[in-house]
C-alpha cells in the first residue's frame, strides 16, 4: 500500500493507493500522487484572503511544482469561480525516478476513447511509442463487489488481447475525500494513479474525449482541458500525451468497428448490469445512447453485440430524442449530426418532437445536473 496521512482543518484521513505486489518496487518516493489527487479538494477550500497552507513532508517533482504553481493553479483560479490559490511548502527533486525498466501506459476502461487509444497505438504508432501496460483503477470502494470484480476481469481480458500487461489499482480517494468520481475530479484522480508508479511510467497516454480545437478551461468538466493538463502534469519521470484529439467521438466509434473483439467488449455504460459474471451495457443510459446512435448512423449497431439492437428497434425515438434533448451547443450533438449528414443518414423526423418531450419531462434540464452543482 502507498499511503499518506492528510491532516489539517479540512481533513484527517489516510489517502492510499494499492498496487499488485510485483509493482511495489515501482512506487514513487515523492508526494506527486497525493498532491495531484487532492488538488481540486485544496483549491475548492482555499480562500483568496486566507489561502490554505499545504505542507508536503516528502519531495515534489520540481517540474510539477513549477508548472502547478506558476501555470496550472493560476489558470484554474482565473477561470473557475470555485477555486482559489493556496500556499505550497515543500522540497523538490529534479531527477527522473526511473531506476530500470520503464513502461508506456494508458487507461483501460473498455470505452470508446480508451479502445481508440489501444487500437491506434497498436496499428499506427512506431515501436518506441507502443503501449506496454494498461492501467485499470477503482477508487470508489467497488472492487470487492461483483460488478467491480467483473470490470477488473474485463480490463485483464482487454490487456491480454492487446498483448500488454494489466495493472489493477485501488484507492480510497473518492469515498474519503470526494462526493463522487465526477468530471471535476476524475482527471486528477487518473493522474494520481500514474504518479503512484512514476518509477515505472515513462510515457502515459490520456484518452481524450475532446478534439484539440475544443480545448476549454472548465473546472466542472476537466476533460475539456486534457491538452493543458498533459502539459502541466508531465514531470521529469513521466510525460503525458493525449490521444484521440484529432477525431470526434463518432469518428472514433467508426474506427473501432474494424475490430470484432472491440465490438464484443465495448463498455460505455453509466448503469451497467451483470450477466453471467460479465459487466454489460444497459443499452438505455445516456452514454450507451450516444454510442448506439453513432453505430446506427454507420450501419453497425445491428452487428455490435455489446448493445441490444432489439431494444433500439422497439423504441428508436427514445434514442433519437436524446440527440435533440442535448443543447445545440453540445459537441456530441454537433458531431453526430455532422456524421449523419456526411453518411447520408436521415434522422427520423419525429426525433425533434421526442427531444422536446424529454426536455419537458426533465423540467428544462438538458445537461448532467451534477455538472455545475457538484463541487470537489
Amino acid at each position: 500500500m502507498f499511503s499518506c496521512d492528510v491532516k489539517g482543518d479540512f481533513a484527517n484521513q489516510t489517502l492510499y493507493f494499492t498496487v499488485p505486489a510485483e509493482y511495489i518496487p515501482y512506487l514513487s518516493e515523492r508526494e506527486d500522487a497525493f498532491l495531484i489527487a487532492l488538488l481540486p479538494y485544496i483549491m475548492a477550500r482555499s480562500k483568496e484572503n486566507s489561502g490554505i497552507e499545504c505542507i508536503c513532508e516528502a519531495p515534489i517533482s520540481l517540474r510539477l511544482f513549477y508548472q502547478l504553481i506558476y501555470h496550472f493553479v493560476p489558470c484554474m483560479v482565473r477561470n473557475v469561480e470555485f477555486y482559489d490559490k493556496f500556499h505550497l511548502t515543500c522540497t523538490t527533486a529534479n531527477n527522473s525516478e526511473h531506476t530500470g525498466n520503464v513502461a508506456i501506459g494508458t487507461g483501460v476502461s473498455g470505452g470508446v476513447d480508451s479502445f481508440y487509444t489501444l487500437l491506434q497505438a497498436r496499428n499506427e504508432f512506431t515501436d518506441s511509442y507502443k503501449i506496454t501496460h494498461g492501467l485499470c483503477w477503482e477508487a470508489a470502494n467497488r472492487c470487492d463487489t461483483e460488478l467491480g470484480k467483473a470490470e477488473f476481469q474485463s480490463a485483464e481480458r482487454i490487456c491480454n488481447y492487446f498483448g500488454i500487461q494489466p495493472i489493477l489499482m485501488t484507492s480510497n480517494i473518492i469515498p474519503d475525500f470526494y462526493e463522487c468520481g465526477h468530471e471535476a475530479v476524475v482527471t486528477f484522480i487518473n493522474t494520481a494513479f500514474v504518479f503512484a508508479l512514476s518509477k515505472l511510467f515513462q510515457t502515459y497516454y490520456i484518452s481524450s474525449s475532446q478534439t484539440y480545437e475544443n480545448t476549454n478551461i472548465d473546472g466542472a468538466a476537466m476533460e475539456e482541458a486534457d491538452l493543458f493538463c498533459a502539459y502541466c502534469f508531465s514531470t521529469e519521470s513521466t510525460t503525458f500525451y493525449i490521444t484521440g484529439a484529432t477525431l470526434e467521438r463518432c469518428e472514433k466509434t467508426e474506427y473501432l468497428t474494424k475490430d470484432k473483439f472491440v465490438m464484443k467488449n465495448l463498455y460505455t455504460c453509466r448503469n451497467p448490469v451483470l450477466r453471467n459474471g460479465k459487466n454489460c451495457n444497459c443499452s438505455r443510459c445516456s452514454k450507451d445512447t450516444r454510442t448506439m446512435l453513432d453505430l446506427e448512423i454507420i450501419g453497425k449497431l445491428a452487428d455490435c453485440p455489446s448493445y441490444s439492437y432489439a431494444q433500439f428497434k422497439k423504441n428508436p425515438l427514445y434514442y433519437w430524442g436524446y440527440l435533440y434533448y442535448q443543447p445545440k451547443t453540445s459537441l456530441y450533438r454537433q458531431g453526430t449530426m455532422k456524421q449523419a449528414k456526411k453518411k447520408g443518414f436521415k434522422i427520423p423526423f419525429l426525433a425533434k418532437i421526442a427531444g422536446i418531450l424529454k426536455i419537458i419531462k426533465n423540467k428544462g434540464h438538458r445537461v448532467n445536473p451534477y455538472k455545475y452543482s457538484f463541487r470537489p
